[in-house]
């Protein structure tokens, strides 16, 4: 699975005017996600109970 990333963004005119017409320039790459398994891990507590190190 890929993902835009966005590398730059320009505007010209740079700087920009009221009432002008403007060119956004906007340079992508894709970006491949890699997922992982995840490990989860939990323990209960009730009151009045000691643990030691978890």
């Amino acid at each position: 699975m890929n993902r835009p990333e966005i590398q730059s963004v320009s505007i010209s005119p740079n700087p920009a005017n009221a009432k002008t017409s403007i060119k956004i320039a906007v340079q992508v790459t894709d970006k491949v996600i890699t997922f992982g398994k995840t490990l989860e891990y939990a323990k209960e507590i009730y009151s009045g109970q000691q643990i030691g190190v978890i």
